[in-house]
Order: C-alpha cells, then sequence, then structure tokens
C-alpha cells in the first residue's frame, strides 16, 4: 500500500467537494474553481486524511501514522503540512480545519462526496456541483448539463468555440501556470551545460513576461531541482502545481545555434507543440522570443501591447560576449567567494567583446551585492560597484528586469525607500514573474510597516519560485519581524530540514530561539550556524566555552574571537550577542559601528524583535531616525 493509500484509507476513491474545492483522489489534485491549487504530496495525504474523516477529530499521532506510516517524523513536519494547507485553503481564521488544544484537528466544512462514476470535466466534477449551486428545479438541471456540455467544447476547443466566446485567442480569465524544464545538453559535454542552462533561465523571463495576467512561469530556482530527473512530466505538473511544461533541448556548433522545444499539458503528458530551430548565435534573443510566441500561440494566449513592441526590437548580441555571460551566470549560480571571482572574469570579458552588453553589467552588479551579503568585501565598496554596474545595465536596456530589482536592493541599503520601491515596482512591471523582484518587494515592505503589501507579494514570490530556500527565508524574517516568532520558527525548521546548509536560516532561528527562552536549542542552532559557514573557529570556541559556562560562556567565547577580527561586517552578530548576555551598552556600541560602516544587516533589519530590549535607549532611537523610515514609529 503506498503512503497515498494509507492516507486516504484505501477503500476510499472518488471526488470529495468542499467549498469552492474539489479534492480528487483518482489524479491527486486539488482544485479550486478549475484551477489546480499546488500542494506538496505530503500535504495532500493530510488533507485528504483530515477530508476523509471530516467531522471527527484526528489525533495527532494517528495524522502522523496515516501520512508517515513506520517513518520517524518531527512534529514540525506536520505543522509545515497544515501551514500549506491552510494557506491552500485561505483558512487564516482556522475555520476549516480547526486546532483542538492537546488532541487533534477537526475539517469542519461540509463535505460532498462521488465515488467511481464522477469524472471531473475541465476541473470541475460532473454531476455533483457544489452546494451553494445546487439544482433545485428541472430547468435548472437541463441548464447545468448545457453548461457542462459547453465546458467540455471550450476546453477542447472544438470549432474553435473558445475563441469565439472569448472573443479571438485570448484563454478564459483564469490563470495558466507553466514551468520551463531545464533543456538538455545534447553536445555530449558536460562543460557545455552552462548554455543550456542559461537558454532555460531566458527562456523563463521571456515567458514571464508574455501576458503576466494570463500565464505564471514557474522561477529558475525551483525549475533547476527538476535537472536531469526521472520524474514524469505529470509528477512534475504536481509537485510545481503547474498546467503545462515546456521541455527542450539545445546544441552550439560553429557559431550557430539549434534548439528544439515541446509543450507539453501536465495533466495528460499530451505534447501540444514542438518545433526545431537553426539560428546564428547573434540570433539567439530572436530565437528565445519566437519560442515564447510560439507557446503563447498554442496556449491561445494574447500577446499585450509591451510584449508586442518589445518583439519587434530583439537586439542581436556579440556571439562571444553571450558565451561569457552565460559561462559568468553558471559560475554565479554556484556562490561563494571562488565562483563569484570567477562569474566576474567572464562578465568583464563579456565587455571586452562589447562594452554595451546590459546583461554583463546586470551580472556584475549581482556579484558584487551578493559580495557585500556574504562579508566578502566592505560595504562601502561592494555597494558602490554594484550601484555603478545596475545603473548602467538600465542605462543600455531599461527592460532589464534584473538590473532594477539589483538597483532596488542597493538602493535600500542606501536608506532611499522611494528610489527602492521604484526599482521594485519597475522589475515587476517588466517582469510580473519575477519571484526574486517580489521576494525583495516583500522585505522593503516589511522594514517600512507595510505588513499587507508584504503579505501579498511574498505569497506571489512563494507561487512562483516553491523551492527557494531564499524565498522560504524572507517569508519567515517578514513573520519574524511582525513578532509572529511561533510561525518564523515553524518556518525556519522547515526549511533546515530541506535545506540544511542554508545558513542565514539558522543565523536567525538562533535569535528567534533565545527570545523564546530556549537557550539550549538556540546554541544548537548557532553551532550549527557556523558548521554551515564553514567557521570552525567559532565552532570550536562555542564548544570551550559551553563547556564550562553554558550559553553565557559559549557567547563570551564566540564575540572575543570576533572582536578580534577586523571588519565592520562582525558587528549585527556582536550586537545581537551582547543583547543575549544583557549587555546593552556593547550591544549599542556594535550597532551604531555598523551602521556608520554601512554594513546592510544591521541597516535593514534594525527593527528586528532581536533589539527589543534596546528601544527606550536614547542611541537606539537615534538609529531609527537616521533610518529615515516613512510612516513608522521609532
Amino acid at each position: 500500500m503506498t503512503t497515498r493509500e494509507s492516507a486516504a484509507d484505501a477503500p476510499r476513491r472518488g471526488h470529495y467537494r468542499f467549498g469552492d474545492f474539489v479534492l480528487d483522489l483518482d489524479t491527486g489534485f486539488l482544485r479550486r474553481n478549475r484551477l489546480d491549487v499546488p500542494l506538496r504530496p505530503k500535504s495532500f495525504d493530510v488533507l485528504t486524511y483530515l477530508v476523509v474523516h471530516h467531522g471527527k477529530l484526528v489525533t495527532k499521532n494517528e495524522l502522523v501514522e496515516a501520512v508517515w506510516p513506520d517513518t520517524a517524523v518531527t512534529d514540525n513536519s506536520l505543522s509545515q503540512c497544515l501551514f500549506e494547507i491552510r494557506r491552500a485553503l485561505d483558512d487564516d481564521s482556522q475555520t476549516a480545519i480547526r486546532t483542538v488544544a492537546r488532541r487533534g484537528y477537526v475539517f469542519a466544512m461540509p463535505v460532498s462526496m462521488v465515488f467511481g462514476g464522477g469524472r471531473l470535466v475541465d476541473g470541475e466534477l460532473e454531476g455533483s456541483p457544489p452546494a451553494s449551486r445546487l439544482p433545485r428545479s428541472r430547468p435548472g438541471l437541463v441548464v447545468a448539463a448545457v453548461l457542462v456540455v459547453t465546458a467540455v467544447l471550450v476546453g477542447l476547443n472544438v470549432g474553435r468555440l473558445r475563441n469565439r466566446i472569448s472573443g479571438g485567442s485570448e484563454i478564459s480569465p483564469a490563470t495558466v501556470k507553466l514551468a520551463v524544464l531545464p533543456f538538455e545538453n545534447l553536445t555530449g559535454d558536460a562543460g557545455q551545460d552552462y548554455f543550456s542552462d542559461g537558454l532555460t533561465e531566458e527562456m523563463i523571463a521571456q515567458l514571464g513576461r508574455l501576458n503576466p495576467q494570463r500565464l505564471g512561469v514557474i522561477a529558475r530556482t525551483s525549475a533547476m531541482r527538476f535537472k536531469k530527473s526521472d520524474k514524469t512530466i505529470e509528477q512534475v505538473g504536481r509537485e510545481l502545481g503547474v498546467d503545462y511544461v515546456l521541455t527542450g533541448s539545445a546544441r552550439t556548433d560553429a557559431g550557430r545555434v539549434r534548439v528544439t522545444a515541446a509543450l507539453v499539458r501536465s495533466r495528460d503528458q499530451t505534447q501540444l507543440w514542438s518545433e526545431s530551430y537553426d539560428r546564428e548565435l547573434s540570433g539567439i534573443l530572436a530565437l528565445q522570443q519566437d519560442v515564447a510566441k510560439s507557446v503563447a500561440r498554442s496556449l491561445a494566449l494574447q500577446l499585450l501591447p509591451t510584449g508586442r513592441s518589445r518583439s519587434t526590437r530583439v537586439r542581436s548580441v556579440n556571439p562571444d560576449a553571450y558565451d561569457a555571460y552565460l559561462k559568468g551566470m553558471a559560475q554565479f549560480n554556484i556562490a561563494g567567494r571562488q565562483s563569484f571571482d570567477a562569474a566576474m572574469r567572464y562578465f568583464e570579458f563579456a565587455l571586452q567583446k562589447d562594452p554595451n552588453e546590459p546583461l554583463a553589467y546586470s551580472g556584475i552588479a549581482r556579484v558584487w551585492w551578493f559580495r557585500v551579503a556574504l562579508n566578502l568585501v566592505s560595504p562601502v565598496e561592494g555597494n558602490e560597484q554594484a550601484r555603478r554596474a545596475a545603473l548602467k545595465a538600465v542605462e543600455l536596456d531599461d527592460a532589464g528586469a534584473e538590473a532594477h530589482t539589483v538597483l532596488g536592493l542597493v538602493r535600500t541599503r542606501d536608506l532611499d525607500w522611494a528610489g527602492a520601491e521604484a526599482a521594485f515596482t519597475r522589475a515587476i512591471e517588466i517582469d510580473p514573474n519575477s519571484a526574486d523582484a517580489h521576494a525583495a518587494y516583500s522585505s522593503l515592505l516589511t522594514v517600512v510597516g507595510r505588513p499587507q503589501g508584504a503579505k501579498e507579494q511574498i505569497e506571489v514570490a512563494l507561487k512562483l519560485d516553491p523551492f527557494n530556500a531564499l524565498v522560504k527565508h524572507r517569508y519567515a524574517l517578514g513573520l519574524f519581524f511582525g513578532r509572529r516568532r511561533d510561525e518564523a520558527i515553524q518556518q525556519w525548521r522547515a526549511l533546515l530540514e530541506e535545506s540544511p546548509g542554508f545558513y542565514p536560516a539558522h543565523y536567525f532561528l538562533w535569535q528567534a530561539l533565545h527570545l523564546d527562552g530556549r537557550d539550549e536549542d538556540a546554541l544548537a542552532e548557532l553551532e550549527a550556524l557556523q558548521v554551515a559557514a564553514g567557521r570552525h573557529d567559532l565552532e570550536q570556541a562555542l564548544t570551550r566555552g559551553a563547556a564550562g559556562g553554558g550559553y553565557s560562556g559559549a557567547l563570551r567565547q564566540a564575540s572575543a574571537v570576533l572582536e578580534a577580527q577586523e571588519g565592520v561586517t562582525q558587528s549585527y552578530g556582536l550586537a545581537t550577542t551582547y543583547v543575549h548576555l544583557g549587555e546593552k551598552d556593547r550591544a549599542l556600541k556594535w550597532l551604531e559601528r555598523g551602521f556608520d560602516g554601512g554594513e546592510p544587516t544591521v541597516r535593514f533589519w534594525l527593527g528586528m524583535p532581536t533589539f527589543d530590549i534596546l528601544r527606550d535607549e536614547p542611541r537606539f532611537k537615534q538609529l531609527m531616525q537616521r533610518m529615515n523610515l516613512p510612516n513608522r514609529p521609532n
């Protein structure tokens, strides 16, 4: 018996309807008003078990045993599933899934069931309308039958009925979701993966700009998880929550590029379109737009006026410059001192070949920004270099979303909140499917005191890039900043289960656990942070200090090591350490030093609950005033 069979109680199959939702056990999809609602497999299993046993109390142990039989899991695994389900159901008030303190959970919505004969037509359950639309008379049944038949005809586009109803080639108002799987490298040389991976990323960007109101495109980080995967298109579609998948392959040879692309419907793996292209490498951008427009035609999407006007002025590229840019991005995505240095060399070589290549300047801006973020260079130098490169990229091509996003990030470090917001909104205007832009904008809105806007932006980012650790981390930061500590801890725990080496999550989880009064757990996180960051000197210092003085002893040993090292980029960690030790003056000293030196973490996250014990201190109030935050009390 599979996990899903045990979770769903194997004899029970078919469809369950509650509110606007249909839970289809035969295909493993949750749908709302004909749209697939993405859920991870385990979250689907938890929901299935609760729905099957609706109206009854299900204990935590019963639920864990049903979904994870014979497997040891933490309480956080179940909590994360419930959080995801409630978000999918818009159940913030917990009226659909009620928590019964110290006992378990109850699925409280009315549920109707169809076993065996019912089937879904265009995402709706045939013969079983929701309770709010149950027919009361025979004419109502006739109307319902006509609507079902019409839905089938429109879904199949019989006689181009869909086009006629929608007024041309435009599909229904519902958003279609698409994933671009990593293009296959057909050269046989793994060293050429950079080209096929780069083509994948550029296709994601091209498709994201087609018609954002109709087409949502999964971001690169989540799509790249399926590189060389043996999963079926249907499995990929289910995990990413997408309706269609674009697959492809690429080969370069003697200044030419050969690309084959295919569009596949995920639910039944039907190929809707396939085409091959053979072009000069200088025409690679035009090739990408040709593929995007073919996808649009296959999905009956109407190109927006901006998309059409942009397509008429596609620029050609210098083949050597573009090749160097793709190699640079391959190194950049590895992330680390050596890979950033290698990326910079490629971007600079691209500019030697073409001094007006905007993508190279955008890449340079990215490298400098992340060098500062990872404490590899001083904030003053790094921010100035990033600003200069981002501005040049925007000057050369104002339609580059990534350049505007990086410019927005730099401006947040400058405390130019209005300028940063303008850059982020411009990036989103260019590419509404940019998860990076939505996530960065969310953090800005969090800091300037607009939590509702921040929530909306980060939820868009999570839908576009559901497996991106940085996006999930930004979501948890927003919760922590909003003093929702328990939820933030839950999110960071879940993130670290998936990505144990993602040390920013360890860094802030350490702070949250201390505020929660759990210093033993906080010390464990602090030790895990040093392991993940490769700071063996600090790891050893913590061990020495804890042996004789517990949590406080560990912090004192670690702070001694940090203070012996020059550089303002240690300021946030030292300030946090002294706050935990109750030494306010020393904490304020390091916050002031970090702020004056431009340390980004100090400047951006000064309002974190970590520093709440300093709020009444005059020196802290001065720092908050220097942040120039709009409409936010100091």
